[in-house]
């Protein structure tokens, strides 16, 4: 169950109604004292166990994982709109 502050709750309601469309459940606080819960309606499909992917999208965390478990440590990742690697250059 995700919690949230009543500010921040405010501020991005709209994003808290896709999580509780998707299944999840919110608690919103004020001052750290629960005050409210949005949960989906009653008839709805439960959570699903794993998260939604994005096809052609995969997390940081996940990338380092398959990295690690690859034959091919050796490759680097180079990320558009991120610095170069820095590689050690003999002069």
């Amino acid at each position: 169950m995700k919690q949230v502050g009543t500010f921040e709750a405010k501020n991005q309601f709209s994003a808290l109604l896709e999580l509780v469309a998707q299944g999840e459940d919110v608690l919103i606080t004020r001052h750290g004292k629960p005050v409210a819960r949005l949960v989906p309606p009653e008839g709805s499909p439960a959570k699903p166990d794993t998260k939604p992917v994005r096809q052609g999208y995969i997390s940081g965390q996940d990338l380092i994982e398959v990295m690690q478990r690859s034959p091919h440590k050796d490759i680097e990742l180079v990320v558009p709109g991120f610095p170069m690697p820095v590689r050690d250059v003999e002069l």
